[in-house]
């Protein structure tokens, strides 16, 4: 089972484990792929490192995986973003 909860040195409660079989690890580096005029100020191309995930959940007709990632430009905020706007960076 996932837990979410409080971190030492983050705001923002989050959950620090892999959801099974999600496509995104932990520590992986990731970047934005799209962005909505809601979705705050991160757009296309802004880079971040997943802290953990949580799914699959039913989201707009089909199972997503929501991760929580902490963007480069914001240090110890841990920021909810789902899965189609997300994708790996090889490293």
């Amino acid at each position: 089972m996932i837990m979410i909860g409080p971190h030492p040195g983050y705001i923002g409660d989050f959950a620090d484990q892999d959801a099974p079989d999600a496509p995104l690890r932990r520590r992986q580096r990731v970047r934005r792929t799209q962005a909505l005029i809601h979705d705050g100020p991160h757009q296309p191309g802004d880079m971040a490192v997943v802290l953990g995930s949580v799914g699959p959940l039913e989201f707009r007709g089909r199972p997503h995986y929501g991760y929580w990632v902490e963007w480069d430009d914001a240090p110890g905020q841990a920021v909810f973003v789902i899965d189609d706007k997300l994708e790996a960076v090889l490293q």
